[in-house]
Order: structure tokens, then C-alpha cells, then sequence
């Protein structure tokens, strides 16, 4: 493994400016620490609490959405591909990564009409991206890649900081998964502001 993969490895983001947006650091063994701000596919640094889609590179114009899936048991909402129907998707800073909240709530104590709101979350029993509480598999390491061109795309990865693993597309309109150990075209995506 070179140095640069072993920086993406690495990661860690912080929140030094609500104003300014989310930064993310890449931590190497051998590199020097830099601070990298999150942008929209514009170059505008991305802002806390307003809305974005989420676009695959892989799959031009194809963004994250839901779709409803039945596991067995009860009916789900999966993160799957499609075009121009996105999830908006809200960066919700979090100690040293970021969370991807959506605007999916549940009810979680029915007496009280008390609702809690649900994130894009690495599945626990399937490799898949669900939409589900706050917790361990809903927080996310955002890497920047080392190739200049993805750079100046301002594309990212999404590495799951439970299992270590990189959400990624398998195929156009497909679903999202989690099952990926390194940074590809599958893995990389950019956001748009929504108006």
C-alpha cells in the first residue's frame, strides 16, 4: 500500500467553523496533516444544515434516492441510484466524521408523537445503505481522493467508520452498498446544492 492510500485510510474530519462548512483531515504515517473543506460540485463550501443531493461519478446525473424493500419482516427504505429524484441529504458534524441525515423521521415513542430523524446507515445484517436511527453504522468518514482530476471535481468517498468499508454503487439504478476497502470510481460522489 503506497503512502497516499494509506492517507485515505486515515481520515479524519472535524467541524473548526459552522459557517464554513465541514473540513475533513487526512491523517498519513508519513504525510503532513492538511485540512480540506467539503464543496459542492460548484467549489462553494458546503453548509451545515442546507440540503444536498448526493451524485454518483460512476453513474452521471444518477443520484442517491429511496426505494421501500421488504427484508422478511417489514417493509424498509434502501438507498438505491436514480435519476434526478434524489434524497436530499443534510452533513450533520459529529467529532471526527460526518452523519447524512435525511428528512425520514420515525416514531419512536407512539404516547408521546416523539419522532426521531433517520440517516443513510451502512445495514447491520446486509451490506446495503438503509435509512435508519443515529448510530455507530450511520457515521462516515468523508476521504478525499488523491487523483487531481477528482479533486478539482470535488468528489469524495463515504468510508463507513463502523466496519471501515466505502459505500459504493454497483451498478446504474442500483442499490447502495457497503462492501468496498478502497476508492474507485463506485465509491466517489459529489454534492448538489439544492435550491
Amino acid at each position: 500500500m503506497n503512502n497516499h492510500k494509506k492517507l485515505l485510510s486515515n481520515s479524519r474530519c472535524e467541524d473548526k467553523n459552522t459557517m464554513r462548512g465541514p473540513h475533513c483531515k487526512n491523517i498519513g504515517f508519513s504525510e503532513p496533516t492538511s485540512t480540506v473543506t467539503l464543496r459542492d460540485l460548484n467549489g462553494n463550501p458546503i453548509v451545515p444544515g442546507r440540503r444536498y443531493l448526493i451524485e454518483s461519478l460512476a453513474f452521471p446525473g444518477q443520484v442517491i434516492s429511496s426505494e421501500t424493500w421488504h427484508n422478511g419482516w417489514y417493509p424498509e427504505l434502501w438507498a438505491i441510484l436514480k435519476f434526478e429524484s434524489g434524497e436530499p441529504i443534510r452533513f450533520e458534524q459529529s467529532g471526527d466524521h460526518v452523519l447524512l441525515l435525511t428528512d425520514y423521521t420515525e416514531v419512536t415513542i407512539p404516547e408521546f408523537d416523539i419522532e426521531e430523524p433517520k440517516y443513510l446507515s451502512e445495514d447491520p445484517t446486509n451490506p446495503g445503505v438503509d435509512f435508519a436511527l443515529r448510530g455507530s453504522r450511520s457515521q462516515w468518514l468523508v476521504t478525499e481522493p488523491t487523483d487531481p482530476d477528482l479533486v478539482a471535481g470535488n468528489y469524495y468517498a463515504f468510508k463507513n467508520y463502523y466496519s471501515g468499508k466505502f459505500m459504493s454503487a454497483r451498478d446504474s439504478l442500483g442499490w447502495l452498498y457497503v462492501e468496498r476497502s478502497s476508492m474507485e470510481s463506485r465509491t466517489m460522489w459529489r454534492f448538489r446544492p439544492m435550491g
